[in-house]
Parts: C-alpha cells; sequence; structure tokens
C-alpha cells in the first residue's frame, strides 16, 4: 500500500515517517482493494480528519493533516509540551484516524455489514462505533511497536 502525499505545506518528516509505521503495524489482509492513502493538507469541507471514499476513482482514503496539528496544538493537554511531545501527539492523532477509516474499508468492503443509512441511524452509529473500536485496537499495537520497551536496551555499564 502506497501513500500518496499530495500536501504541499511543508511538515516535519516525522509526520510522514510516522504515518509510514503506522501502515506498517496494519495487516495487509485489511487495506487490500484500497487504491490508496492520500494525504492533503486541509479537508475541502473543512470539517473531518480523514474520510473513506468509494466512487468512480475507486476506493481510498484522505486523510487531512493540518487539521490534526489543530487539535493537537489547541488542546490543553499539549499547553507546555516540547515540539517533539506535540510531534508524537499528531503522529498519534493521524495514526487514529487512519486505522478508524480502515476500520470502515474492512466493514464495508472486506467483511460487508449492513451499509450505513440517513435513515437507519443506529446502523450508522454501529459501523462508527466498531471503526473506534478497530482504531483502537489498531493504536494499542502500533504504541506497542514504537515503544522503547520492544527494543533490546542495552544498559550501561557502571563505572
Amino acid at each position: 500500500m502506497h501513500i500518496h502525499w499530495e500536501a504541499t505545506e511543508y511538515y516535519d518528516e516525522a509526520i510522514g515517517t510516522g504515518l509510514r509505521a503506522a501502515l506498517a503495524t496494519t495487516p495487509r489482509e485489511h487495506l487490500l482493494r484500497l487504491a490508496g492513502i492520500y494525504v492533503h493538507d486541509y479537508d475541502p469541507k473543512g470539517e473531518r480528519l480523514g474520510v473513506y471514499i468509494r466512487d468512480h476513482l475507486g476506493i481510498r482514503i484522505e486523510l487531512y493533516v493540518q487539521p490534526h496539528i489543530d487539535l493537537i496544538t489547541n488542546s490543553p493537554h499539549y499547553a507546555s509540551a516540547s515540539e517533539a511531545t506535540i510531534l508524537r501527539g499528531v503522529v498519534l492523532q493521524l495514526a487514529h484516524t487512519l486505522f478508524h477509516e480502515v476500520g470502515h474499508h474492512v466493514t464495508l468492503t472486506l467483511n460487508p455489514r449492513k451499509k450505513p443509512s440517513k435513515k437507519r441511524a443506529a446502523v450508522t452509529e454501529t459501523l462508527e462505533n466498531w471503526a473506534e473500536t478497530y482504531a483502537a485496537k489498531r493504536l494499542e499495537k502500533f504504541i506497542a511497536a514504537q515503544s522503547p520497551s520492544t527494543a533490546t536496551a542495552v544498559e550501561p555499564s557502571p563505572e
């Protein structure tokens, strides 16, 4: 699966690296039939962090970087955070959005369940809940894969 970086603004390299790492922890079979993951600066509708799309152009996921940055930098939890901590927050939020949208792909395309409908709000809510559950599980695995405790640490010798 390829990430198509279509954002035109400059973002720290850690954002792209983190997004690629998140994608690498996603089971390949969950990405089947996806044409790609497209990264843009902003949502043209101005309201979303990402979106799962099935249309005449194919099946794809779009992620919007700037809303993720705004979400983290405007959060009181990050008010006095270092730049590295803010970048990590942005990467984790982007990873969560990626996993949420992959969850929709798994539910709607690879393992079809009832289709969402404005007339059947309970079905739409169930699909959103399923995507959130999927995202939480994948994010947990992503964080564990990034954790320093999963790497072999070399203890400094006492002097």
